[in-house]
């Protein structure tokens, strides 16, 4: 390893410019204590020496943790490649799906969605102790690893060696740190990360994210109770999952973000307690006595009718909550009540909430409406003062009871309070996996739709994006979709997954799907058709398919042979270069993918558009590429012509330009680079 030697670093100078730290905490918090004062440690940890490695120790420190944070800031010789044949909706659709190892392709998004997710939903794979398949080249061999951590010394075991060491756990929290390290610089500053995991490294993550995202970022941990304990003989059944939940930056967060989820059931309530109440006034028959009638074969006339009241309706509307069971959870049944307008409501007590004594006038007695007497006031006094008192009376949101011995209680109507606080628990022990078999998906333990839906809800507003890393059988993308029906939004999402093959023994195997990737776009397709089947309203269900393959500049590929003489080296080197000349003669085929590339890199985005500009440029094939909201001239000739170049000065000079190496070099183009400077871009 190249080691980098830094400048000695004065900590606390006080001619230290202040903008510049600020800035730098806003973009790296990992490189500051906890009392805010810049760590020479960490920021020497960005340039990992031998030296540094070999001092690495448990404290929550593992084998290969700086070399894995290098590894998350370091640039991606790949680039992502379109897919038009497996995508939907090419042209129009906002969504992305890319197939490839995540890390390398959300290096490759920063430069364009920088700070623009607003918020990173992943399972990731949990450390059940066998291999994964994110094999990053910095993950050790288990001899290489006993020796670093002087488990093995001259050949001599020092310690037990089992698959519950160290090793184990280095391997997946390298995996996952440079990944989220990554993900991190693609957050908006009030965006969050949720992610679901189980108790072999439930504790562990939670440190790493402290370490990435800083403790006060933390903004809950959630229990998943999948009604389903795990048969584990001897040890504690799991029946649980966790799910943590960082902020980006908790102070930007709390000011966009208000944390409430839609309460699940309330559309359903309000409907059926209107059914009820629709009825009130009517004459009916009552279930006892049409079965009555039917066993005694009488013919129902008026004469067995009764008047449906509004106490009927409250009776029905209780037994049907009660019947749902635990399918609406006790804040949402506490909405048991429909009033005389028909509206859906709750009691709760009005009594003075504090130790403290409220003040005299919050001790004055209602009047209660039909007998006209004094109702008792809490012992302690009212919450509310006389003026709010007031307002809910005028309001109706008073509930008297039969006389004036009741004491009065608050109505809170539900149509007013459809939302509630993103709870700790989390109770659904529900599948997934009958509902896909009916689509032609077969996937082992899918993530449930619900269970994303509700995690996501309270995080995300119209305009949106979703980045989900480990997008597995598509469960992220399918609930996005969902949401977007269901509340007329339009939330976006990135997926990324690595085309892991399928076991052959799978399900999926079976139904014909050979990687994981080909399963979760199909599942889209499908769940996007469906969809459309019953759309009211527009839904972009569609999404661009990419994939990672190789750069199609490979300047920086070129890689010494130890095995071979500084001379030879130098020879190859020069072959090496004289070949980029002949690589740059791109084709049709590539000449897009080549376009890609340089507008992903450059931070014009995949969503580019690319215009040539014949009638302007005869001479060299020159184009207008815009994206993100800016656009650039681009020409990737090999030869610059005198009148292009006379064109771009004389007409174009407050533009950006992209040019290939070749073409600037051609000819006497100085006055390129005098008239445009910085704003010439080189590939």
């Amino acid at each position: 390893m190249t080691k980098i030697e830094l400048p000695k670093v004065k900590i606390k100078s006080p001619d230290m410019n202040e903008k510049r730290l600020s800035e730098l905490y806003r973009i790296m918090p990992d490189l500051f204590d906890s009392e805010g004062q810049l760590d020479e440690t960490q920021l020497r940890s960005l340039f990992p020496s031998d030296q540094t490695i070999r001092m690495e120790k448990f404290r929550f420190e593992w084998v290969g943790k700086q070399e894995s944070k290098y590894r998350s800031f370091t640039s991606s010789l790949s680039t992502l490649v379109a897919d038009e044949q497996r995508s939907v909706n090419f042209e129009k659709t906002k969504n992305l799906f890319v197939e490839g190892d995540n890390l390398e392709v959300m290096k490759l998004l920063q430069t364009t969605y920088f700070e623009q997710v607003k918020c990173i939903y992943i399972d990731p794979p949990y450390n059940t102790g066998t291999d994964f398949i994110y094999q990053d080249n910095f993950v050790e061999e288990k001899k290489a690893y006993w020796q670093k951590t002087g488990t093995v010394k001259e050949g001599v075991k020092l310690v037990a060696l089992t698959e519950t060491n160290g090793r184990r756990h280095s391997k997946w929290l390298n995996m996952m740190q440079s990944r989220l390290y990554a993900a991190r610089n693609l957050l908006r500053q009030d965006g969050a990360i949720i992610i679901h995991i189980d108790e072999n490294e439930g504790h562990r993550l939670r440190m790493l994210l402290e370490e990435v995202f800083g403790d006060t970022n933390f903004l809950g941990e959630i229990i998943w109770d999948k009604r389903n304990p795990k048969g584990d003989s001897g040890k504690v059944s799991y029946q649980h999952e966790s799910v943590l939940i960082f902020a980006k930056n908790i102070m930007q967060f709390r000011e966009q973000n208000q944390l409430t989820v839609p309460k699940r059931n309330a559309v359903m309530m309000l409907k059926k307690a209107s059914h009820y109440f629709s009825m009130v006034g009517k004459k009916i028959t009552r279930p006892r006595m049409e079965e009555a009638l039917a066993i005694l074969g009488i013919e129902e006339t008026e004469e067995h009718q009764e008047i449906y009241t509004l106490e009927d309706a409250n009776h029905d509307y209780q037994k049907w909550l009660k019947d749902q069971g635990q399918s609406i959870s006790g804040g949402e049944a506490a909405y048991k009540f429909i009033d005389d307008q028909g509206k859906v409501y709750r009691e709760v007590s009005m009594a003075w909430p504090n130790s403290q004594p409220a003040p005299r006038d919050y001790l004055i007695p209602l009047t209660h409406p039909l007998v006209g007497k004094p109702c008792p006031v809490p012992s302690k006094g009212w919450r509310n003062p006389p003026q709010t008192m007031k307002k809910l009376l005028d309001r109706d949101q008073i509930v008297f009871g039969e006389d004036e011995t009741t004491q009065p209680r608050r109505k809170y109507l539900l149509e007013e309070n459809m939302t509630e606080n993103l709870a700790s628990l989390l109770y659904y022990g529900s599948s997934d996996e009958a509902k896909l078999k009916k689509m032609g998906i077969h996937f082992d333990h899918p993530k449930p739709v619900e269970v994303a839906k509700r995690l996501m809800m309270g995080f995300l507003d119209h305009g949106d994006i979703v980045m989900d890393f480990f997008a597995g059988s598509g469960t992220t993308g399918h609930a996005i979709m969902e949401m977007n029906s269901e509340y007329h939004k339009d939330i976006r999402f990135i997926l990324i997954q690595i085309p892991e093959t399928i076991n052959g023994s799978h399900g999926a195997f079976k139904a014909g799907y050979k990687t994981v990737s080909n399963l979760c776009i199909d599942r889209l397709k499908k769940v996007g058709e469906n969809f459309l089947e019953h759309a009211s309203i527009f839904l972009d269900v569609g999404f661009r398919v990419y994939h990672l393959t190789e750069s199609y500049f490979p300047e920086n590929k070129f890689k010494p042979n130890p095995s071979k003489s500084p001379q030879e080296n130098r020879s190859d080197f020069k072959k090496y270069l004289e070949s980029l000349s002949q690589a740059r003669l791109f084709n049709d085929d590539e000449f897009l993918n080549v376009i890609t590339e340089i507008s992903l890199k450059n931070g014009y985005g995949l969503f580019y558009t690319l215009h040539k500009l014949d009638e302007d440029f005869v001479e060299n094939s020159v184009y207008q590429l815009t994206g993100n909201d800016k656009d650039t001239l681009l020409c990737l000739d090999l030869d610059l012509k005198e009148e292009t170049v006379n064109n771009f000065v004389d007409h174009y000079s407050d533009h950006q330009l992209i040019l290939s190496a070749d073409g600037l070099d051609s000819g006497d183009n100085w006055i390129l680079r005098k008239t445009f400077g910085d704003c010439i871009t080189v590939v």
